[in-house]
């Protein structure tokens, strides 16, 4: 049997089985309902249709029953528009080499100045307070996939999502929001400020969902480990666990975005003008610190940022007068380490580990303090506090690159009495750089970096076997007191 035999005999059992439905309906009188439209019977008819070949994937064929169901009994369900949008692109796809008939698919998706759309007839037929900003968002993409050459449509779409979501928006729609914004600045629609402006909203965003979904992965991990979470909870762990990695790749992506925009000197001159207007919103001053602190690539790949400008030591002091609180806190810590006063810088990191609620930005001030002490020569004290911002962010590398870099600081004479004792302090150093590349990526690179950097610098096979060592454990004393495993040479 060919397979248009094969589709037209379903099509024929579809439409028997949908008849017996119509036909049983009717005799009970439920179409008597206006939502079925002016004629229930052809309306009921077309949704079993639809409906069936929707389960099979079948857009195509299902497309005629649910235009009909759209055009005639648009209240009929709210299935017409959770579905809708699948049965739509799939023809707008299917016409992409006819402009004309993909247009017209297209206006239908997405509406027109006089007619509207999918997603704008849901919100009409069926609103729900619940969804209305999943609906804008999602019409927001489509109008970025299918209507490119309009960014603003799209951009004031994804600001209606924002307004009914709020922080709460999904990945998706937030990165879709930044997308337009970026769209909008290149064709000189936004100025930058605007894009700032626009970049704090998003980030504030995914700061408040990645530290809700990270309590929630947190709390539901816990019980994953001691055998007592249920079937529901390893689903929201599932599906936290997926929204966490969204938001995750969500920030990579704006800050891509955002780096080569926010430059050191535009952020100064945006800043130093802004700053009288200004200067008693504590809001402004917490995105602006924010924006002069936020690390960037430079061009040797390295880390930098903009808080050795004077003007990041004002906002930092204007600040922390203004409102003391973590962030103020963290601005002051920042200013006063680039004056390398690391003693007031380690108070004031102190001040906003403690107060600060965010797990990611306590052990970031952590390992601020850490980084001080280790100026100040301090380094038992830098590697505590590296150790409890550890503690606090699993999976993140830089604590032990610190704490790598301590012991390699220490392989100065004075953790041991001769040089196989003195150079074993490497195995320490590299012990932890390999950790780092081992449980985060994004530093592997600079952690296998300073791991062969100082591979030369470990004890001789000469040593070793002076030692008898080769194979063996040995415990680096001093300060260190870390257990290394000698090489079998």
């Amino acid at each position: 049997m060919n397979n248009k035999l094969r589709l037209n005999k379903m099509k024929t059992r579809i439409l028997k089985s949908a008849l017996v439905v119509v036909t049983l309906f009717a005799t009970q009188g439920l179409f008597a309902q206006s939502k079925y439209g002016q004629d229930s019977t052809e309306c009921f008819n077309n949704l079993s249709v639809y409906i069936e070949f929707y389960k099979q994937k079948n857009y195509k064929d299902a497309y005629p029953a649910w235009s009909y169901c759209y055009e005639n009994c648009p209240a009929s369900t709210k299935n017409l528009y959770i579905h809708g949008p699948n049965i739509v692109e799939y023809q707008i796809k299917a016409n992409k080499a006819n402009p004309a008939e993909a247009k017209k698919y297209t206006d239908i998706l997405l509406g027109t100045e006089t007619t509207p759309g999918v997603y704008d007839n849901r919100l009409k037929y069926f609103p729900d307070p619940k969804k209305t900003g999943y609906v804008y968002s999602s019409k927001g993409l489509d109008m970025l996939k299918y209507r490119s050459d309009d960014p603003q449509a799209a951009y004031d779409v994804f600001k209606k999502a924002y307004e009914a979501e709020g922080k709460e928006m999904s990945a998706a729609g937030l990165n879709g929001y930044f997308v337009a914004v970026i769209k909008l600045f290149q064709e000189k629609t936004l100025q930058i400020e605007d894009v700032f402006e626009q970049y704090d909203v998003v980030i504030e965003a995914v700061d408040f969902n990645v530290a809700n979904l990270k309590t929630t992965v947190a709390e539901l991990s816990a019980k994953k480990e001691e055998a007592t979470i249920t079937d529901k909870e390893e689903k929201e762990l599932a599906r936290a666990e997926r929204e966490l990695k969204a938001y995750g790749n969500l920030q990579s992506n704006i800050e891509t975005q955002i780096g080569p925009i926010a430059t050191c000197d535009r952020l100064v001159k945006i800043y130093t003008e802004g700053f009288e207007a200004h200067q008693a919103d504590a809001t402004w001053m917490k995105r602006a610190i924010r924006m002069m602190a936020k690390d960037r690539k430079g061009d040797d790949g390295e880390k930098v940022n903009c808080t050795d400008d004077p003007m990041f030591f004002k906002l930092a002091e204007t600040l922390y007068a203004l409102e003391p609180s973590a962030a103020s806190a963290t601005g002051m810590g920042k200013m006063f380490y680039q004056r390398k006063d690391f003693a007031k810088a380690i108070e004031y990191f102190k001040e906003a580990a403690e107060q600060e609620e965010d797990v990611n930005k306590k052990a970031e001030n952590y390992l601020s303090a850490a980084s001080a002490y280790q100026k100040m020569g301090q380094l038992a004290s830098a590697r505590s506090y590296a150790q409890k911002a550890a503690a606090i962010r699993k999976g993140w590398g830089d604590p032990y690159i610190l704490i790598g870099s301590l012991y390699a600081q220490s392989a100065d004479g004075n953790c041991g009495s001769d040089e196989f004792e003195i150079r074993a302090v490497y195995w320490a150093a590299i012990d932890k750089f390999n950790y780092a590349a081992a449980i985060d990526e994004e530093v592997r690179a600079k952690a296998n970096k300073f791991a062969a950097a100082y591979k030369a610098q470990v004890p001789s096979r000469e040593l070793i076997f002076g030692k008898s060592m080769q194979g063996k454990t040995y415990t680096v004393g001093c300060w260190i007191n870390e257990t290394v495993k000698v090489p079998n040479l």
